[in-house]
């Protein structure tokens, strides 16, 4: 009975994000707290603003040498988000 209650939920609400087209927000939002918890509270203290359309990632950074240092490692930031949201929505990191 809870799991045929639990799947109506689901479904419901499914139905609701498509209705109201909320799922590109969300998904916005699950990036931008991937992208924190990926790269932790010592980088995210240079971290401006993060922002996510289109497949690309957007992070205003503060720091002139982590945005260098970041440069030859967007594939890995981009794989590390990924991991963490069990899906390939990162497909570009632009650093600026």
């Amino acid at each position: 009975m809870h799991d045929d209650n639990l799947k109506k939920i689901n479904r419901v609400l499914g139905e609701f994000y498509q209705e109201n087209k909320l799922q590109k927000g969300l998904l916005e939002v699950d990036v931008a707290n991937a992208c924190k918890d990926a790269l932790g509270s010592n980088l995210l203290q240079y971290v401006n603003d993060i922002s996510f359309q289109n497949g690309t990632l957007k992070l205003a950074l503060s720091s002139a040498s982590l945005r260098q240092e970041l440069a030859m490692g967007k594939e890995k930031v981009a794989e590390l988000i990924n991991k963490q949201l069990g899906t390939s929505v990162i497909k570009r990191v632009i650093l600026i």
